[in-house]
């Protein structure tokens, strides 16, 4: 038997094809034993494979040390029965992973059809895909653009197409949703996301399940965001006159609905635990229901330009509000940087923090994205027009 490879993979070649033989591994003195045959054997701190054609490998530890390997071959056609062969394994140090490179192109359904008024885009949802940032962006018409480590899992209604779950399918055949998309938000472990249209409709891609919508249902007022719960099995929507609606597991905590607002509501952001959620209204006034504690408003204060956005902190310590004008506020939250102050090409729409909580990215309605904190900028959707 000739033995070759010696590595934490090792490869034994048998001659003549034999399927049938022993073998052993050593370590200062101790012995193991193990058979070697069609199918992987236990061999003390290792297995081994054999193929019919007898090939097989012997993953040895990751333990560094001198081993010794003996095996013994039977019914070999071309060695006598018995021939045993003793080799050195020496196992070195384990070898770092190779480092992960991580992509920051922009993939997705197509193009922003930047000849359209603005806002070309409506909502951003970061994620971490092992060591990998990314985010999802949507568009008002429906479209997902994938950004670094966040996986394309398909959009709702682009340019006239109807767009199943793996993906746009250009020239459908189904009539497009009927109100604009509002709003972007993904599962707990980022391998589904739901977008929210104004008309109530909601559309789940990968492992994000459909709960239930306002879809066809008459609405005082148009729905303005989402939230879900904090084991992705349900949602809340909200609509600009404070009335919120659940799904799933999602928890009925109250609303603002039947309630003289001075300014409508322009965002739901849920607690850690999921047991609540705030209400943010365009003034900067905050409205906190079930486990949401209330940490502080910009209602009843001067604002350069109005709030469109805001989102919890991921360790429920607090939240952000976003102005317009980029402008950021933080409540409980770490104030990471902000735009306000700054001449920007288009307004701000959305907000998103990183999963850790250690960043946020604003996006603009041209589709511009800013990143603070420990948030990092891997490019935004490409555009055509």
């Amino acid at each position: 038997m000739c033995v070759q490879g010696w590595s934490t993979g090792l490869t034994f070649n048998f001659s003549g094809g034999s399927t049938d033989s022993s073998g052993q591994v050593f370590q200062d003195g101790s012995a193991a034993w193990g058979y070697i045959g069609e199918g992987a054997k236990p061999i003390g701190q290792g297995n081994i494979d054999v193929n019919w054609h007898g090939t097989g490998t012997l993953f040895v530890p990751t333990a560094e040390g001198d081993w010794f390997a003996e095996g013994v071959v039977y019914g070999n056609h071309q060695r006598p029965p018995g021939t045993s062969v003793i080799a050195p394994i020496h196992v070195g140090p384990s070898e770092p992973p190779p480092p992960t490179t991580c992509s920051t192109v922009a993939q997705g359904t197509a193009p922003l059809a930047t000849g359209q008024p603005q806002p070309w885009v409506s909502g951003i949802s970061a994620t971490m895909n092992g060591a990998c940032p990314g985010y999802w962006i949507t568009s008002p018409t429906g479209t997902v653009n994938s950004v670094g480590g966040a996986p394309f899992l398909g959009c709702d209604y682009v340019f006239g197409a109807y767009v199943h779950l793996d993906g746009c399918i250009a020239g459908g055949v189904t009539p497009p949703i009927n109100g604009t998309v509002i709003g972007i938000v993904r599962t707990p472990d980022s391998a589904g996301y739901w977008l929210a249209a104004s008309d109530g409709g909601v559309f789940a891609f990968g492992d994000a399940a459909f709960h239930g919508s306002m879809g066809g249902t008459h609405l005082n007022q148009p729905i303005v965001g989402i939230t879900s719960t904090a084991d992705g099995k349900g949602y809340w929507l909200v609509a600009s006159d404070g009335g919120v609606f659940s799904f799933g597991d999602a928890a009925f905590y109250g609303s603002m609905g039947g309630t003289h607002l001075n300014k409508p509501i322009v965002g739901i952001t849920a607690t850690a635990d999921g047991k609540g959620y705030w209400l943010v209204a365009s003034d900067g006034g905050v409205f906190s229901f079930g486990d949401a504690a209330f940490r502080g408003s910009l209602g009843g204060g001067p604002l350069n330009q109005p709030i469109v956005a805001a989102a919890a902190a991921p360790d429920g310590t607090g939240y952000w509000l976003v102005a317009s004008d980029g402008g950021v506020f933080a409540f409980g939250a770490p104030f990471l940087g902000s735009l306000g102050g700054t001449t920007l090409s288009a307004p701000v729409v959305g907000v998103s923090p990183s999963p850790n909580g250690a960043g946020y990215y604003l996006l603009g309605a041209d589709s511009a994205v800013y990143a603070f904190g420990n948030a990092q900028y891997l490019g935004a959707p490409t555009r055509q027009g």
